[in-house]
């Protein structure tokens, strides 16, 4: 009887110990299924960090060589401007002067006050347009105003609001271009757009 129970028991430990070792590979394997997935799921998440990171060095790169290259227009624009100023002339007459008496005494009087003139007409354009482009702005205001009170005309006020920031923004755009031309710099501003 002792030989049957040793043999039962000895079969049962066999039979419970393979049970074991099925059951144990297949949580095994199952958790090493669950790591496998896990560590796909966190490389995924980590290429997609990469990716958002490549992306926005990319942006940053594109927006710095915008900024780069607006900062090189900027110094190629006041160099150029510079240039203009130092290439040309400051008086076109300098070291010109009137004889009295000599052979060709009159063609060279007349050729420097010719140069004279030049330079007083060169001197008083800026000026002279700046006055003229804010004498004539505020005569078309005031002829504007005149049509109003002689046609009796009363626009609406969505025409009276367009018209009024029509020449305030004139008005605005030719100080600041006046502005900043006398201060040598340019104006990179749009001008104001006519009313249709």
């Amino acid at each position: 009887m002792d030989f049957i129970l040793n043999l039962m028991s000895g079969g049962l430990g066999t039979v419970l110990g393979g049970i074991t070792g099925v059951v144990g590979t297949w949580l095994k394997s199952k958790h090493e299924a669950k790591m496998f997935e896990l560590r796909s799921k966190e490389r995924a998440e980590e290429r997609k960090h990469d990716i958002e990171t490549l992306k926005l060095e990319g942006q940053n790169a594109i927006a710095i060589a915008d900024i780069q290259r607006e900062e090189a227009d900027d110094i190629a624009s006041a160099k150029a401007h510079a240039a203009s100023y130092q290439t040309e002339p400051k008086l076109f007459s300098e070291g010109r002067t009137f004889t009295e008496g000599k052979v060709g005494g009159f063609l060279q009087n007349i050729s420097s006050f010719l140069l004279l003139l030049l330079d007083f007409f060169r001197g008083a354009m800026r000026p002279g347009l700046t006055l003229y482009m804010a004498i004539l702005n505020t005569l078309m205001y005031w002829q504007y105003r005149e049509l109003l009170e002689t046609y009796a005309i009363q626009p609406t006020p969505e025409q009276a609001q367009a018209v009024t920031m029509y020449f305030i923004a004139s008005f605005t755009y030719l100080f600041t271009t006046a502005f900043v031309w006398w201060y040598g710099d340019r104006n990179r501003q749009e001008p104001p757009k006519t009313l249709r």
